[in-house]
């Protein structure tokens, strides 16, 4: 004698990601809206498999960040499009402002602690000052900030840093 199982007892199976089985009653159902959901998030995601790299080894050497081969930049500070060595689209970059509001900071904090120091202690005439500050200033800004640039797209690209979102609590009328 054959027993069916009751009809609040629902068993199924996933079968090749077109749907579930329904074991109960033969048929394959569509599948659930989070789960769809879910694999549309991961097809958008990147799923290649590379070793890890070392966000600020591959920013200092200004190299892919999933791959540390490619090229990360198509000039001084332009990013490139993609990597010429894993494909990896450069899309995602948006360091802003950041990287040149960091080498401002700490280059300034170094050059105008110097220039204090060398006041205090030798008293040289201003011209020495503009001769000796602005150029080491500008030398010491620039060949930082394509190091710093490319540290901060590697730590963006390992932590999925994205555009930030508020969030809005529900309108009720």
């Amino acid at each position: 004698m054959e027993t069916q199982p009751p009809s609040s007892f629902r068993l199924s199976l996933k079968v090749k990601s077109a749907g579930c089985f329904n074991l109960s009653t033969g048929q394959t159902d569509a599948l659930p809206s989070v789960i769809a959901a879910w694999m549309q998030k991961s097809m958008n995601e990147d799923t290649a498999l590379y070793p890890p790299v070392d966000p600020i080894a591959a920013g200092l050497k200004a190299k892919c960040p999933r791959c540390g081969q490619g090229k990360l930049f198509d000039g001084f500070l332009k990013p490139a499009r993609h990597c010429s060595s894993c494909g990896l689209d450069y899309s995602f970059i948006d360091t802003g402002e950041g990287p040149a509001v960091l080498v401002m900071l700490l280059i300034g904090f170094i050059v105008v602690g110097l220039a204090l120091w060398m006041e205090v202690n030798l008293d040289p005439p201003l011209w020495v000052h503009f001769i000796l500050w602005i150029p080491l200033a500008l030398v010491l800004c620039l060949s930082t900030l394509r190091w710093m640039k490319g540290v901060l797209i590697a730590l963006q690209y390992k932590h999925k840093a994205a555009e930030g979102q508020l969030d809005r609590p529900a309108h009720h009328e």
